[in-house]
C-alpha cells in the first residue's frame, strides 16, 4: 500500500535535508585539511628562507617540493570550487596528494 504524498511531505523534506547537509560536510572537510597542508609547506618554506637568509647552503629541494604540493593543492581547491569532477575521482587525487605531503614532511 503507498501512503498519500500529504503524510510523507515532512518525511521527504528531511531527507532532502539530511543529502544537502551530507554533499556540504565532505567539500569543507577537505577543504580544511588542504588549508592545514598548505600553512604546513609555507612554514617548510619559511624555514628554508631563514636558513637561505642566514647564510646556510638550501637545497632545491627545500624549494621545490613544497611548491610543488601548494600548486597541486591550489589545482585541487580549485577543482574542489568548480566540481568538474566526480567526488570519487577527486578524492582518490587528494589521498594521493595528502600522501605526498606526508612523505615530505616525514623527510623534511
Amino acid at each position: 500500500m503507498i501512503p498519500d504524498a500529504g503524510g510523507n511531505g515532512e518525511y521527504i523534506g528531511k531527507i532532502l535535508a539530511r543529502m544537502v547537509l551530507g554533499s556540504s560536510v565532505m567539500p569543507r572537510v577537505l577543504a580544511t585539511i588542504l588549508l592545514l597542508v598548505s600553512l604546513a609547506m609555507f612554514v617548510l618554506l619559511g624555514i628554508a628562507a631563514v636558513n637561505l637568509r642566514s647564510g646556510q647552503d638550501v637545497p632545491s629541494s627545500a624549494w621545490t617540493f613544497p611548491l610543488t604540493i601548494l600548486g597541486t593543492g591550489a589545482l585541487l581547491m580549485w577543482l574542489l570550487v568548480r566540481r568538474q569532477v566526480s567526488m570519487r575521482l577527486y578524492v582518490a587525487a587528494f589521498a594521493l596528494w595528502l600522501l605526498a605531503a606526508g612523505f615530505l614532511l616525514a623527510v623534511m
